[in-house]
């Protein structure tokens, strides 16, 4: 059977009998009357919260961010830059006795005098040989779920960052400038395989 139901606005005080501001509205309706709910409040994020979770699946709210502009880093600095320090490297030292004709000591007498060619060449092709010291090593995400690694190395007190398809990173006078050098360079990568390694 066709029914008609009054329909009161919100502001209208039927006990009262207080009269609405706006004209009252009648609908036209079929059996039990149903309104739509209202809407549900949103909820407030707790971005404090570790546990939260942002709607887009890629943010992960639960890992520490730390904007770059407040990051503290040592950038890599000119090889030579650690001259005295590799005259004094006893691993230097060795290579210089191995290497020079006059004898360790008087190459780097010569050396410190400022006819440095031959050493920083001994030093560069050492390097390029891979005559350095394996310290560690992070891995990264490469295209196709490939995966790449980025090992630090060491020649005396030098460090530097290798990764393959990428130019050496460096120079760095300690392992912990040279890994968070490499975390940061790095980041996007290393931060796409923790995803890829969570989906699984």
């Amino acid at each position: 059977m066709e029914k008609w139901m009054t329909v009161y606005p919100a502001n209208y005080d039927r006990a009262g009998g207080s009269l609405p501001t706006k004209k009252l509205r009648r609908a036209r309706f079929f059996g039990q009357a149903s309104l739509p709910p209202p809407p549900t409040p949103l909820k407030a994020q707790n971005h404090d919260n570790p546990t939260n979770r942002s709607v887009s699946s890629h943010l992960k709210t639960d890992r520490p961010c730390v904007p770059h502009e407040n990051r503290t880093m040592t950038k890599p600095q000119d090889l030579t830059t650690f001259k005295e320090q590799l005259l004094a490297s006893p691993t230097v030292q060795d290579i210089l006795a191995e290497h020079c004709p006059e004898g360790k000591d008087a190459a780097i007498a010569r050396f410190r005098s400022g006819d440095d060619g031959q050493f920083w060449d001994l030093i560069q092709n050492e390097m390029d040989l891979g005559s350095g010291d394996f310290e560690t090593s992070l891995m990264a995400a490469a295209p196709d779920d490939d995966v790449f690694e980025i090992e630090i190395f060491s020649l005396g007190p030098v460090f530097w960052i290798r990764a393959n398809e990428f130019d050496d990173i460096g120079f760095f006078g300690n392992r912990q400038d040279a890994l968070a050098y490499a975390e940061d360079f790095f980041e996007s990568a290393i931060q796409e395989l923790a995803d890829r390694e969570e989906e699984e």
